[in-house]
């Protein structure tokens, strides 16, 4: 029953970009619902040539950039004004972006994507 409202509700072939869009259609992706013939965008297609599984954003990046600073992430919340635990939030978007779970090699690849100097 589930599988048939994400179908009803994200089956369309349009894609918003948006996150909880996104993990439905991974959903219906995974459990073999069919959905995997509709087309990507055209920034899934690029985003998945850069290796990324998702478009970064300015914030994650401005995050990425005090992670490479060496900062942790209560001194990133206090500079920008974020909890610890939304900056906890981000990173693991970030995480999920680049493909991984640890804060030296998600700089690592965004340095090689491009992302940051």
């Amino acid at each position: 029953m589930i599988h048939e409202l994400l179908r009803e509700a994200y089956g369309d072939g349009q894609n918003s970009g948006h996150p909880a869009e996104q993990f439905a259609r991974e959903i219906l992706r995974a459990s073999g619902t069919g959905i995997e013939d509709l087309s990507p965008t055209i920034e899934d297609q690029h985003s998945n040539e850069m290796g990324l599984d998702g478009k970064i954003t300015g914030r994650e990046i401005e995050i990425l950039s005090f992670v490479a600073a060496g900062l942790r992430n209560r001194e990133i919340g206090l500079r920008l004004g974020l909890t610890e635990g939304s900056v906890k939030w981000y990173m693991q978007q970030i995480y999920d972006k680049i493909g991984t779970r640890r804060r030296t090699i998600a700089v690592e690849r965004a340095r090689q994507f491009g992302l940051l100097n």
